[in-house]
């Protein structure tokens, strides 16, 4: 039987652990929080997640740091935060390779299993660029094109296995032509190989190709998601273009948290940030690079994840890749 001071005594411990809890909580963040960006300072993984750190240092008053660890398609990156103490001071940036990667390498982590979702971040459209000297105009003239001149075009991309480089051999798969895919060691050399006529054509950033579209060193012939880009509103889809119904490939950034990591710091996290990327000034500057702002839910992330985990697990295993080298 438990006397009335014992009861008293039970309330009073049950109080100072929710008091406790709370305590905590609200205390987060106290000290620095550092963001995790698997890429070299200046590209557009780091300029985003500068920005987002930038507003959330600001709303938490405690300094929010990113710190780029590059290497092994941000596999570094994930892997160190992965590990990393589940209190929400350490974060991944993470982008579509976070889905791509596992199905290539092994890992020590598990894409779904070591991470707490947060929120995908930002979103955008790759665009279908060519080198103006080749006599097409149009998404269904290259493909008729390079039918006619099998294994004689090349696509580059930066890096076999990126994000840009699979949706250049999905293009190839969907549309029945071979071509040659050329790998580089990032934007800036790809862009030049495809100035000097190295290459024939590549998806790129829309950011990134832009200026040459615009002086006509380069011809945009479709943009790589089921919706036309903000930026290239003239540009049609692959869907529209080719016909290709269902062809959608979206390049996103998100952020996670190491897996065990306190459901309340996880929605507090996420709270403040989906309020950054509702500010207008946020959502403004991160479209003048090409981006939208999304702040979608951590279940509603989740998802995301293990549905593209499964994707490109799928893809991977029964595609043919044209001839790459």
């Amino acid at each position: 039987m438990i006397r009335i001071g014992d009861w008293r005594l039970l309330a009073a411990a049950v109080s100072m652990v929710v008091l406790g809890a709370g305590t905590a909580l609200a205390a987060f963040p106290d000290r620095t929080v550092q963001i995790y960006v698997g890429y070299a300072p200046g590209g557009n993984s780091d300029f985003s997640a500068r920005l987002v750190a930038k507003k959330l240092s600001e709303k938490w008053g405690q300094p929010v740091v990113v710190v780029n660890r590059p290497g092994a398609d941000s596999t570094i990156s994930s892997d160190f935060v992965a590990h990393s103490a589940p209190d929400g001071y350490t974060l991944a940036w993470i982008s579509n390779s976070h889905t791509i990667t596992p199905n290539q390498y092994k890992l020590g982590y598990d894409p779904l299993k070591s991470f707490e979702p947060i929120s995908e971040v930002a979103s955008a459209a790759d665009v279908l660029v060519i080198n103006s000297t080749l006599p097409v105009n149009s998404l269904k003239e290259l493909i008729a094109y390079a039918k006619a001149k099998p294994g004689q075009l090349n696509f580059g991309s930066n890096g076999t296995g990126g994000l840009q480089y699979l949706e250049a051999v999905l293009l190839a798969q969907r549309a029945g032509i071979d071509m040659v895919g050329i790998p580089y060691k990032g934007g800036s050399q790809l862009l030049v190989a495809l100035l000097g006529n190295e290459i024939q054509m590549a998806f790129g950033s829309v950011l990134g190709t832009k200026s040459q579209v615009e002086a006509g060193k380069f011809k945009a012939l479709a943009v790589s998601t089921a919706k036309r880009s903000p930026m290239l509103p003239e540009v049609p889809t692959v869907a529209e273009a080719a016909g290709l119904d269902g062809y959608d490939e979206t390049e996103w950034y998100g952020i996670v948290a190491p897996a065990g990591t306190p459901a309340d710091i996880v929605k507090k996290i996420h709270d403040d940030l989906v309020e950054v990327l509702h500010a207008p000034d946020v959502q403004a500057t991160l479209a003048k690079q090409g981006y939208t702002a999304v702040g979608s839910s951590s279940e509603a992330f989740r998802k995301q994840l293990a549905d593209e985990v499964d994707q490109w697990s799928a893809f991977l295993k029964t595609i043919k890749l044209p001839n790459s080298q």
